[in-house]
């Protein structure tokens, strides 16, 4: 009896020390949100800009955005503003709309103009209805259950650290047109530019000498090291050493992604050794499948002639993929299945194989799959192939389809690698409404969740729903801002993305509310041969790109706005 009395009293003591726990940990959180939540409110009329990397002035100073630059050419035309820019790079319509609420009570602006969609067509989020979106009050979750999780995250990375002697990252490293230093005194350097690094797991905070502080994740895939900004879904491999030379494979892997596939090809090393037949596989492989194949005819036939002579397997899997995305599945197989005999771990020959198996020959390919796995001494070529499983699965059992899936994702496997994935699954017949409520049901942690749910809907969600969604998106916003006493003013892209101004449009039609359409002022100023003087890439603006879209918002803005 006094033992039950002991363990009655020590459950209830525990619990109360949890209670309070949480009491102490809700406090404080409330403290550090009110604290970073709240934005000053201007003196005078308020106008606020809120979207993306557009808004936000990516690509130019602070002082050059588009928001910025409106205030001043607002004040031309004698209309005294203060204009704040609410722009975050990499922002969905869903982001808009849950940050909308809290900016619309803090700075009770007049005047809100709205650029949002382009990160739409990758991120696909989910439709979000009012009822969804909170008062911007506090968000209420339970706290020590994170807590928790973070101190035994920080228990194994002691481990981890106890059982290394140093970081694996230490040294130069070459990630894409970057160069990252980093040394064991906790220095760094990117490019010439010195800075301090330090590491928290699986992510590494780097500060710029007189800058602010960034982060990257970083991971050891199949032995490399690979880094990825932490809005970026890829994780891209890094090469150490001093700057890769002209001949060097690693040069050849950037030339073809961004495109400059003659001066890939001019930069194959010579002869039939080793080094030049992987690149010239590369190079097939991965033009074969981004719609270039017929660029590579030439080396097409070099590998052709190099399979048959010796059935070099990188040469018999890129020659598998050019066949089979040149619709000649029938050579695809032959070639694939040659590969495979010899070489079960070529994932691009597995990759053939599924994108072409029937119904009926499903079930016997996940056999053979798992063989493979089962006999492959890499995690990464294990972590591929169950992901191939997956894709097998997807169309008839969603479950198992996403259990799969996170297998795979615990082994290594990334976002883009996923969003393929499930585009291959959906050419195959998969449904984009089974997999995700087979996700929800997932016995899997929230945040492995919400991500894989992003990663799904991105590879299986059409550009149809996409937009529709975006429609909705833009009209729960317009009745957000006018329910706060605010007029809503709806901006388009400064470059050609018609279907996304055409949903604009309608909406603002729809709603009666003004429409400020850029991308025909930008197609009379920019001339043939000067696109540069006025974007930095595809889609973001130099200063002088920022300024005209601020003239073009302004005289619209100054006959609107008495």
């Amino acid at each position: 009896m006094a033992r039950k009395r002991r363990l009655r009293a020590a459950c209830v003591g525990t619990a109360l020390a949890l209670i309070l726990l949480e009491l102490v940990l809700q406090v404080a959180s409330y403290i550090a949100w009110s604290r970073q939540a709240q934005v000053e409110r201007p003196s005078g009329r308020a106008m606020l800009c809120i979207g993306d990397s557009l808004t936000f002035g990516l690509g130019a100073e602070p002082e050059e955005s588009y928001p910025t630059q409106l205030q001043a050419k607002l004040a031309v035309r004698g209309k005294e503003w203060s204009v704040v820019n609410a722009g975050i790079p990499g922002q969905c319509s869903a982001d808009i709309l849950e940050r909308l609420p809290s900016l619309l009570h803090q700075l009770n602006p007049e005047a809100v103009c709205l650029l949002v969609g382009w990160n739409d067509t990758w991120a696909r989020p989910d439709k979000l209805d009012a009822s969804q979106i909170g008062d911007a009050g506090f968000p209420l979750r339970f706290r020590t259950a994170r807590l928790i999780s973070l101190l035994l995250a920080q228990t194994d990375e002691l481990k981890a650290d106890d059982a290394t002697e140093s970081p694996p990252f230490l040294g130069t490293w070459h990630v894409a047109n970057y160069e990252f230093y980093f040394g064991a005194d906790g220095s760094a350097r990117l490019g010439t530019q010195p800075a301090v690094w330090s590491v928290d797991g699986a992510v590494l905070q780097i500060t710029p000498q007189g800058g602010e502080a960034f982060p990257l994740r970083w991971r050891v895939a199949e032995g490399v090291l690979e880094f990825a900004l932490m809005k970026w879904s890829r994780f891209q491999r890094a090469r150490p050493g001093p700057p890769a030379n002209g001949t060097a494979f690693e040069t050849l892997q950037d030339l073809v992604r961004n495109r400059h596939h003659r001066e890939a090809i001019a930069q194959i090393p010579k002869g039939d050794g080793e080094a030049a037949i992987a690149a010239r596989a590369f190079i097939v492989r991965t033009m074969s499948t981004t719609g270039h194949a017929a660029a590579a005819n030439d080396l097409i036939a070099q590998l052709e002639s190099t399979f048959a002579s010796d059935e070099d397997p990188a040469a018999g899997e890129a020659l598998a993929l050019w066949q089979h995305h040149s619709n000649n599945d029938k050579a695809a197989i032959v070639t694939a299945r040659q590969v495979l005999r010899s070489n079960k771990d070529r994932t691009g020959c597995w990759q053939v194989l599924v994108d072409t198996a029937t119904q009926e020959q499903r079930e016997g390919l996940i056999a053979e799959l798992q063989a493979a796995i089962d006999g492959s001494r890499s995690v990464w070529r294990q972590a591929e192939m169950t992901l191939e499983i997956a894709i097998l699965r997807a169309p008839h059992d969603a479950k198992a389809a996403i259990l799969t899936t996170v297998q795979a994702r615990k082994m290594g496997i990334g976002s883009d690698q996923t969003i393929a994935a499930m585009s291959r699954a959906v050419a195959l017949g998969a449904d984009s409404e089974p997999l995700l409520a087979a996700l929800d049901q997932a016995t899997i942690a929230p945040e492995e969740r919400l991500a894989l749910r992003s990663d799904v809907r991105r590879g299986t969600v059409d550009d149809t729903t996409m937009y529709a969604v975006l429609e909705q998106h833009l009209h729960t916003a317009i009745d957000i801002i006018e329910a706060s006493g605010s007029r809503a003013f709806l901006l388009g892209y400064p470059f050609s993305m018609p279907r996304h101004q055409e949903t604009v449009q309608r909406v603002a039609s729809a709603r009666g509310v003004t429409f400020i359409s850029t991308v025909e002022v930008f197609t009379d100023a920019v001339a043939p041969g000067s696109r540069s003087d006025w974007f930095v890439d595809l889609i973001h603006c130099t200063a002088k790109g920022y300024a005209l879209m601020a003239e073009t918002a302004a005289e619209r803005l100054a006959e609107e706005l008495r």
